[in-house]
């Protein structure tokens, strides 16, 4: 049972013979009815105070999930971001080392095929250094031959006073 301060104000009590003196009771009630109605009022506020209070907390506190959740969203974004860099960087050092071994597979056959040219072309050049010296060989074998039949003819013409040179045979030789 709540008691509020107009209660005390209006209680009355009996009159005995030996009783309370009537004039300090009431001016005690009174006093006490103000008092009662100071805190009654100061219960009111805290009341409304801690009404407003509360829904400050449940501001904060739905504030504060908030943040926390947009933290965590952060969080996940930027750990996502980070690993999508570290793929993407993986993936373009990866692009980069296979760009790289077939520019290098690409020269190793180019410097092999260059070589296998070059020996290729070595080859030829041998050969045909080697059938010049014999075709000039034979050559000069033949004009030695030649030179040895015209000076024998000419031995031969010179002592029977005839010049009979076979010129035929010559130009056949040279063939």
């Amino acid at each position: 049972m709540t008691i509020t301060s107009i209660e005390i104000q209006k209680k009355e009590f009996k009159k005995s013979f030996r009783g309370y003196n009537p004039l300090e009771v009431r001016a005690f009630l009174e006093s006490l009815a103000k008092e009662f109605s100071i805190l009654h009022l100061q219960i009111k506020s805290l009341n409304e105070q801690l009404i407003e209070n509360e829904v400050q907390l449940r501001d904060f506190n739905m504030i504060e999930k908030t943040l926390q959740q947009t933290m965590l969203n952060a969080h996940q974004i930027s750990e996502k971001t980070l690993e999508n860099a570290r793929i993407e960087s993986k993936n373009i050092l990866d692009s980069a080392d296979e760009r790289r071994n077939l520019i290098l597979d690409e020269a190793y056959f180019e410097i092999k095929k260059t070589k296998e040219e070059v020996v290729r072309l070595q080859s030829k050049r041998d050969a045909l250094v080697s059938r010049l010296k014999i075709l000039l060989s034979s050559e000069l074998e033949l004009i030695t031959q030649i030179e040895k039949d015209y000076d024998e003819k000419i031995d031969s013409s010179l002592g029977t006073g005839k010049s009979d040179f076979p010129i035929d045979d010559v130009v056949n030789k040279l063939k």
